[in-house]
């Protein structure tokens, strides 16, 4: 985690990110091979060969990846670039979280109708789009057009996550649950660190600022790249998606009415 939260700002290739990266990767290698070997486990690796509870994983991977990118990168951009104060880039960025509020009561409801794959697909799409559209971004772009891009961010989240989460564990035994959601909690994180160190690596890479005549002016192109980069994590997750196996998760689309139903 350290080697890839400080990557970028220190230097891929100087000495402390070097070893603690090895470091790390041993000890991740050293970890599954006894955590395998266990029959108690701490983390219960075993799950990931179950074939919905992976799909899952590995889609939330990417979309964590893209998303923490996004929310990442769009602040920087707004008080680097645009010269925005952090309330101004705040209130600019927000409508991202009204987005998972407003999209999450639609996707609740059509869940049980709407199988997760579609939902998670079209969820990639909107946050993809949304990233193009904010690589488009100049400093005379109106600033309720941004609003209106993190707000879909927010709306292709909302269709991500919450069939994610629903259908995740739909096959995992009770047993087996504290430790399937120890798995996606790590995951998640893996793949949010993964996502803002690719992006901001890219940004980096290519200069926030450029010399213009001779006077320091941002450079969009870096922050264009890292958007699309973004978008780019987005449409992988996206091809993972239209794997997932529908039917492994029927239990979790039972509406609550019928499930009232059969209870009664």
């Amino acid at each position: 985690m350290f080697a890839l939260s400080e990557g970028p700002a220190r230097g891929w290739t100087s000495p402390e990110i070097l070893v603690t990266g090895i470091i790390g990767v041993v000890l991740l290698v050293i970890l599954v091979f006894v955590e395998l070997r266990l029959s108690e486990p701490m983390i219960q690796l075993r799950l990931l060969s179950n074939r919905l509870f992976r799909t899952m994983l590995t889609t939330s991977f990417f979309a964590s990846a893209g998303f923490l990118g996004i929310l990442f990168l769009a602040p920087l951009f707004l008080q680097e670039a645009r010269g925005l104060s952090p309330l101004q880039s705040g209130l600019a960025t927000f409508p991202e979280a009204l987005g998972v509020l407003v999209s999450s009561q639609v996707v609740a409801r059509v869940y049980p109708r709407i199988v997760p794959r579609r939902l998670m697909i079209a969820g990639m799409i909107i946050v993809a789009c949304s990233a193009f559209l904010l690589a488009t971004v100049s400093q005379s772009t109106n600033i309720w057009l941004i609003r209106i891009y993190m707000f879909l961010v927010g709306v292709g989240m909302a269709n991500i996550f919450i069939p994610n989460q629903a259908a995740a564990l739909a096959t995992i035994s009770r047993e087996q649950t504290g430790r399937a959601t120890t798995l996606t909690s790590v995951q998640r994180q893996i793949g949010s660190s993964i996502g803002i160190a690719v992006i901001s690596s890219i940004l980096a890479f290519v200069g926030p600022t450029e010399i213009v005549n001779g006077i320091s002016e941002p450079n969009l192109t870096g922050y264009r790249l890292a958007f699309i980069a973004a978008a780019g994590f987005a449409i992988i997750g996206g091809f993972l998606a239209t794997q997932v196996p529908d039917k492994d998760a029927a239990i979790t689309m039972v509406s609550r009415r019928r499930k009232t139903v059969d209870q009664t």
